[in-house]
């Protein structure tokens, strides 16, 4: 980012607001629930690493049941023997990291006002170092939301390559159910499908989080069921659905911008937690000032931080198949 200066970043009265959606949905509810960890024991949701990588879980299969046929005479002998393998499932945290520069004569410079200037107002903004640092830590806060959903993995094989954390859609690929069209009957043969991969349904911890376009989408299906009226009145109408009713369970449903359209996401919240590596001495998302080299403030916002979703099989990816129509 350019350094700012009285000619790049104009001062204007008025109240303050952005064009952009700051909503970070998914990742507020993470840090607000948290996760279980031992027997009850409820953290906020943030798991403090000191790796670069760490464990999402050790995984391993039994298989499925069957009926026995050994007779008295076959018992003598030992069967073959069986073993159950395991394996590990892994995930990273990645480097965020944006810098700010303000002149000194910018940071002065707050009575110099762009725009219609009507006598006694003010710059909306001055502490123009201030304005610039919460800007690119809510951009941070946004890559990090849009990184725990969207997330691609990459190692950094070298100190030229970038270590990227693996989101929740990528990290789900086998426990995926597909849909052609949406429909109420869906969302309970697609649990009841999960549960032969090991997923179990916990009321009070499982979440649907949507797009909310899709959102909208639920709303018409369950709106219409039961021959549902909305009430014969000029000042109400539409509806809300903020829960659904499974044949396994209750299913609350929120919305997150970032989790593409046609794709939703049955969640056990007890499950996911930010990982975050500290800097010693200065945590994990941090505003530092950095060398100066003439006549600006300059600094930097820096954290190291990834997704724990823990074990795959406790969530649900549900995608639209290609050719879908609902």
């Amino acid at each position: 980012m350019a350094v700012a200066m009285t000619d790049t970043v104009i001062n204007y009265s008025g109240l303050l607001h952005t064009k952009t959606n700051d909503s970070t949905r998914l990742l507020n509810a993470i840090y607000a629930r948290g996760r279980t960890q031992g027997e009850g024991i409820v953290s906020t949701g943030v798991k403090k690493v000191n790796s670069i990588e760490f464990a999402l879980s050790s995984d391993y299969s039994i298989p499925g049941g069957t009926q026995p046929a050994i007779s008295e005479n076959a018992s003598l002998t030992a069967p073959t023997e069986t073993n159950i393998t395991r394996d590990q499932k892994k995930n990273c945290v990645q480097i965020f990291q944006e810098a700010v520069g303000v002149s000194y004569l910018k940071q002065s410079a707050v009575g110099t006002l762009g725009g219609i200037n009507i006598a006694n107002q003010q710059s909306n903004v001055l502490d123009e170092v201030d304005f610039q640092v919460a800007g690119v830590m809510e951009k941070i806060k946004k890559d990090l939301d849009y990184t725990l959903i969207n997330g691609v993995y990459q190692e950094g094989s070298s100190n030229t390559v970038a270590w990227k954390s693996k989101g929740i859609i990528n990290g789900l690929t086998n426990s995926k159910s597909e849909y052609t069209a949406l429909s109420a009957d869906f969302f309970s043969q697609a649990i009841n499908a999960a549960f032969g991969r090991g997923f179990v349904f916990e009321d009070g911890a499982l979440e649907m989080w949507v797009n909310p376009a899709d959102l909208q989408k639920i709303n018409e299906i369950y709106g219409g069921l039961n021959g549902f009226v909305q009430p014969a009145s000029r000042t109400e109408g539409g509806f809300a659905i903020k829960t659904i009713m499974t044949d396994f369970g209750i299913l609350d449903i929120d919305y997150d911008q970032y989790i593409p359209q046609g794709t939703m996401l049955i969640l056990n919240m007890r499950e996911l937690a930010i990982a975050e590596m500290d800097v010693p001495g200065k945590g994990t998302f941090f505003y530092e000032e950095l060398a100066r080299s003439g006549a600006a403030f300059k600094g930097q916002v820096y954290g190291q931080a990834g997704i724990d979703y823990g074990a795959a099989q406790k969530h649900i990816l549900l995608t639209k198949s290609s050719g879908g129509g609902g």
